[in-house]
């Protein structure tokens, strides 16, 4: 909730932004369709940040006019200024799967869990904390970027999570 607005993902329905100014009567201001599997969301000043796991698209194949079906994750920038017509104004993929997620100021810190089959990932099983920079949400970057290998010999080792301050 941002002001008197409602912000909800749903994989199926997309982002929907709703007017809560009259609590008994609320209604549905736009709807930005997204076709993935919803994972967390932050908004700051009508600008929302969601982050989506299983985000398919066709891109460009190795062979002349070839094209193939992958599955990444991203963090996509909406603007909801208009809330009637939500629009998509930055993204930034995550290769594997987003585990976890924490906003402090102009920084993005992303968990995400990579294995030798997804698109985009890197050889083996591990573990990514990528920071990024946020402070223009049209051109959202990579600052620096940390892997672990998987420790798959603890019960625990599928708990991935992040806590970040100001300071550390």
């Amino acid at each position: 909730i941002e002001g008197t607005r409602l912000y909800a993902l749903s994989q199926y329905g997309g982002l929907s932004v709703i007017d809560l100014s009259s609590r008994d009567q609320m209604r549905l201001l736009g709807r930005k369709k997204v076709q993935a599997q919803p994972f967390e969301m932050y908004v700051r000043d009508s600008i929302v940040f969601a982050l989506y796991n299983g985000y398919g698209e066709y891109v460009k194949g190795t062979e002349e006019g070839s094209w193939n079906w992958v599955t990444t994750s991203y963090v996509l920038a909406f603007d909801t200024t208009d809330p009637t017509n939500p629009t998509t104004v930055g993204r930034f993929s995550i290769p594997g799967t987003i585990q976890d997620s924490r906003i402090v100021g102009d920084a993005m810190y992303v968990v995400g869990f990579e294995t030798n089959g997804c698109w985009g990932c890197a050889a083996g099983q591990h573990t990514t904390v990528i920071s990024l920079d946020i402070s223009a949400p049209s051109a959202i970057s990579k600052v620096a970027e940390r892997s672990y290998a998987d420790d798959t010999t603890t019960t625990y080792s599928w708990k991935r999570s992040i806590t970040v301050t100001d300071k550390r």
